[in-house]
């Protein structure tokens, strides 16, 4: 029996800290599930940031210079909402889609709607490689695990892979009949897999550079996509029937603009069971070998066991926007919306999150971190940077 939570939504102002340091009043919000919302504010005395006041039922408690403590009385919830320490602006011109970190975490990578995709110091912003080649927008880029290789995709329905080093397009990979919407690299990166508005999902060889086999074709489009860490070799106990499939070696899993999530045995090329969700899947994340989450678009998150997928373990709703990628951070899942909000849950306590501000409502598309750092990719051009002390907390 799955566990449903439809948890009050704790938001503020996304230049909050401002009015924290000149003195002057920024709202704050609960939204409450099927009941109206508490609208509130908060205010700091200029020179004496400590000092801050909020109206009745909410409490607001300076933790840093960079991060408060909001709290709901009436509702028992509370959020940390973290600033940004650095925010990149001259990097892209428009709405930023994918963004990647190096495993040395010296240089970011990141694609956009204005045709951009540029190698840049995570330090200071600065570009140090613009990749050239696709045509029109860039959808998805990362670096291949050694940092010094890089891999993207655009609405050219081209991959390419690029050394990082001098910028040059080492391979341009062709098979797709749609644009590019997420990649997964098997271990160090001989092989990926891609998947495509085309509806399908396909495992390229690398050093040959073809396609060596199209691993699912749904007639559907694929938003998004993730290989199990680990391989396991335990039976799905409650398959559906005509499907009793032994779990071997690596799983796909593909999140289905029509709702569905698609498991597929790599190994076999075969598909192993079809779960669905509340609405289109934007993305999907394992967080180990045996359970995965979903993003919906209608704003729910689906948790998945794979040893047994007649009905997921839960269904979480904080808020009702877009989620548009889901990530692991230490033992919290990163949640980017289309409010402009990201959100790190850790689900054993989902009165007590963390959100990332900055944002004024444009839509969060992807996150990425390295360390304690978190990087993530907005609809409004800007790339920002958040340095995540407040887990210490």
């Amino acid at each position: 029996m799955s566990v449903s939570a439809n948890i009050p939504f704790l938001r503020v102002q996304h230049d909050w800290q401002q009015g924290l340091k000149k003195g002057v009043e920024f709202w704050i919000s609960c939204s409450i599930p099927e009941k109206s919302s508490i609208y509130g504010s908060a205010r700091g005395n200029a020179g004496k940031e400590t000092a801050l006041q909020a109206t009745d039922d909410f409490d607001v408690t300076l933790l840093n210079q960079a991060a408060i403590r909001v709290s709901c009385r009436s509702q028992e919830v509370s959020s940390i909402f973290q600033a940004p320490h650095r925010t990149f602006r001259n990097i892209h011109n428009k709405a930023v889609r994918c963004i990647d970190i190096s495993c040395g975490a010296a240089l970011g990578i990141s694609s956009s709607d204005d045709g951009g995709l540029f190698i840049w110091d995570t330090s200071d912003g600065v570009v140090r490689r613009s990749l050239e080649g696709h045509i029109s927008d860039v959808t998805h880029c990362r670096f291949f695990p050694s940092g010094v290789v890089a891999l993207s995709g655009g609405i050219d329905m081209q991959l390419r892979i690029w050394s990082a080093e001098n910028g040059k397009c080492a391979r341009v990979l062709i098979g797709h009949k749609g644009a590019i919407t997420d990649t997964a690299i098997i271990e160090q990166g001989k092989n990926f897999i891609s998947c495509s508005r085309d509806g399908t999902a396909k495992l390229w060889n690398c050093g040959r550079g073809v396609c060596d086999s199209t691993l699912i074709d749904c007639g559907c489009i694929i938003n998004s996509c993730s290989l199990s860490p680990h391989s396991s070799k335990e039976a799905h106990e409650h398959t559906p029937s005509n499907e009793s499939s032994f779990l071997s070696d690596k799983i796909l899993a593909v999140g289905r603009e029509d709702g569905i999530i698609s498991f597929v045995d790599i190994q076999s090329n075969s598909e192993l069971f079809q779960p669905s969700c509340a609405s289109a899947v934007n993305c999907c994340t394992f967080v180990d070998e045996h359970e995965i989450f979903a993003g919906c678009h209608s704003g729910e998150l689906f948790q998945f066991d794979l040893r047994n997928l007649s009905t997921p373990v839960s269904v979480i709703s904080i808020g009702n926007s877009p989620i548009h990628y889901i990530s692991r951070f230490f033992n919290h899942l990163t949640l980017c919306r289309g409010d402009g909000s990201v959100q790190l849950i850790d689900t054993s306590k989902l009165l007590e999150t963390i959100q990332l501000t900055g944002a004024n409502a444009d839509a969060i598309y992807r996150i990425c971190s390295h360390g304690n750092v978190l990087y993530s990719a907005s609809r409004d051009g800007a790339i920002r940077k958040y340095q995540m002390n407040i887990l210490r907390h």
